[in-house]
């Protein structure tokens, strides 16, 4: 892998100059679908259910700045989904495992945000298990799950 690295850098380093040189305009138009490939690709990546800015500007001009802030009614939730499986997964060091560590990383976490009373915290497994909620969710909803992967894999294709 190293050395195909080495090969790619090196053809860049020598090739991009000569290509600029020998063809300004075909060099300009590629650097260009570049630029753009990596701009598109990361609407597609980050993008879902997208709003337009009439739907942006009409919400926030519908607020008067003049009304002081007040919090939502309805606490914000938080999900907090630590890396890996219960049991598997991860690297490990001698005894220590990055699938624990996540675990207490998300448990520091959640208390940290539960001393501020907007928040709703939920955190997804411990370091035996997945919480009975994910994993009564898991069994009643697997197909619902699967479905709703290959709707979004679907869109992405469709995006593209």
């Amino acid at each position: 892998m190293r050395n195909y690295l080495a090969v790619l850098f090196a053809v860049a380093i020598f090739m991009v100059p000569w290509m600029a040189y020998n063809y300004p305009n075909e060099t300009q138009s590629l650097f260009s679908s570049i630029e753009d490939f990596g701009s598109q690709l990361a609407a597609v990546l980050i993008s879902h259910n997208p709003k337009t800015v009439a739907q942006l500007q009409s919400r926030y001009n519908s607020k008067s700045s003049i009304v002081p802030f007040t919090p939502p009614a309805k606490k914000i939730r938080i999900l907090l989904v630590p890396g890996h499986e219960p049991n598997y997964g991860g690297a490990e060091y001698g005894s220590l495992k990055e699938r624990n560590l996540t675990v207490e990383l998300a448990q520091d976490l959640q208390q940290f945000l539960a001393k501020n009373d907007r928040y709703e915290v939920f955190v997804t497994r411990d370091t035996q298990a997945w919480s009975p909620t994910f994993t009564n969710y898991f069994s009643a909803d697997w197909n619902d799950i699967i479905a709703w992967q290959q709707a979004h894999k679907d869109e992405i294709i469709n995006l593209e």
